[in-house]
């Protein structure tokens, strides 16, 4: 019988730090290198307004085959639904059986805080930190997690286009991550990264939401929102102008720009010098295999939990 994994269920059963640390043994074994992880398929509609996607990922190493499924909708702000629905269909790779559907929303928040929290981990010093999240959104949370997860931090500064949403989400950044941690919310963007040692971009803005010049030298951002063939939420000199993270270069290019065709792989970070002294930006813009690790780690954690 097909097992259905809701939200909560999945969120209540994931150990950020270990999903982290099993993502990382994942890369240094070779699994990335092993997997079969096609370009993911988009339908656009209205305009670009909706969007239809899939995202296979086939690994024989972990016994695993998905398929994250989604849809996007742009909605109005009383709209009831949310703009983005997903499930991940699971298949075991050997025999072919379906194993089980997860939330796609779920899969999405932990594999987005753990992978941006293991690029944190390799390009930020392990040192108290003043983070900037910018955004209010569920993205802003995911930055929250996954960053207090490896880093310490000591101070925060945050920024949205709604003030309200901002004095929200700083009250549950307080209860919830940051308990010890000062914390400020700020009217103008580029007064909420001064100082900052690590930045989160986490908005739906697809041009840039500041200046950004006024940044520290070994700054580690995660730009994590809204991009486009031309236009990210950082300025482009910015980008072109610091050590670029991705997931995957090819889905780089293709949907962010060719300007991350010298960008640094996660990968590449296992055995790369020190980026410690460089401006470095995790670009994401999403690849399967990292669906596939966290979904292959939410079933082993729950299949251990019944037995």
């Amino acid at each position: 019988m097909t097992v259905n994994y809701g939200y909560e269920e999945l969120m209540a059963t994931v150990s950020l730090p270990e999903l982290v640390d099993c993502l990382d043994q994942a890369l240094r074994q070779g699994t990335e290198a092993r997997c079969d992880v096609p370009q993911r398929s988009m339908i656009y509609k209205d305009d670009g307004r909706s969007a239809y996607f899939s995202m296979p990922a086939f690994s024989a190493d972990l016994q695993i085959f998905i398929t994250k499924v989604a849809t996007f909708k742009a909605r109005a702000a009383d709209d009831q639904f949310p703009s983005i629905q997903s499930v991940v269909v699971a298949f075991e790779s050997n025999n072919g059986q379906l194993r089980a559907l997860l939330d796609g929303a779920a899969v999405t928040n932990i594999k987005c805080a753990a992978v941006s929290a293991l690029v944190a981990r390799y390009c930020s010093a392990d040192t108290p930190h003043h983070l900037a999240v910018m955004g209010s959104g569920i993205q802003a949370r995911q930055q929250l997690w996954g960053l207090s997860s490896v880093r310490n931090i000591e101070s925060l500064s945050l920024w949205s286009r709604s003030r309200q949403n901002a004095l929200r989400i700083a009250q549950e950044a307080r209860e919830r991550w940051l308990p010890d941690c000062e914390i400020r919310v700020l009217d103008e963007p580029d007064e909420a990264i001064r100082n900052a040692t690590l930045i989160a971009t986490t908005t739906a803005s697809c041009h840039p939401i500041a200046r950004f010049d006024s940044l520290r030298k070994g700054v580690h951002i995660n730009c994590m929102g809204a991009h486009t063939q031309e236009q990210r939420e950082i300025p482009r000199h910015i980008l072109e102008g610091s050590t670029l993270i991705v997931e995957n270069r090819e889905t780089a290019c293709a949907e962010a720009g060719e300007w991350h065709r010298n960008a640094f792989e996660i990968p590449s970070l296992l055995n790369a010098d020190s980026l410690l002294e460089n401006t470095t930006i995790f670009s994401s813009t999403g690849h399967a295999f990292y669906d596939l690790v966290t979904t292959s780690y939410l079933l082993r954690k729950l299949q251990s939990t019944t037995a």
